[in-house]
């Protein structure tokens, strides 16, 4: 009864999540591209503030953020350990404005690569690992220097398990 509990809860999050983003991505769409960056961004990230209040009213996920306080005034490096989906929509809201360092592919999805294509992520191509180290230091600099951004990391590139 508890599986059935929890995989009910799951595809209520799914439904959610899929109508608020199909929702959110057409009224955005035709209007957030012509926005000053920081309205651009204040705006796209209400999709990630729905998408954590879903995770915690439908899945009962709760957190506690320890450490703010010793995060710098200046631009910085942040680098995080990629173990789920959610960390991701926590650190660009805490962390803002922040460059995220990111697979290219991530920016064709519809809807969701479209907004994240706005808030001046780094994309790389992994395929050609010179060129991704090249735009990393060039884009990077950039954004820390002539942007006044953070930047995010996921070192190990992709998702890994704790303790892995």
């Amino acid at each position: 009864m508890r599986r059935f509990c929890i995989g009910l809860r799951s595809y209520f999050f799914l439904a959610l999540y899929a109508g608020f983003t199909t929702i959110f991505s057409l009224l955005a769409v035709p209007f957030v591209p012509f926005l000053p960056y920081k309205a651009r961004l204040t705006t796209i990230l209400v999709w990630n503030r729905v998408v954590l209040f879903l995770s915690r009213w439908v899945l009962g996920i709760r957190y506690r953020i320890h450490g703010l306080e010793n995060l710098p005034n200046t631009p910085y490096v942040a680098i995080s350990k990629h173990q789920s989906a959610w960390e991701t929509f926590i650190l660009l809201i805490l962390l803002r404005p922040v460059s995220i360092i990111l697979k290219k592919e991530l920016l064709s999805i519809p809807g969701f690569g479209w907004g994240l294509r706005l808030l001046k992520p780094i994309p790389i191509d992994r395929e050609s690992p010179r060129q991704a180290i090249k735009d990393v230091r060039v884009k990077g600099l950039q954004r820390l220097k002539e942007d006044q951004m953070s930047v995010l990391v996921f070192p190990e590139g992709t998702r890994v398990a704790p303790g892995e």
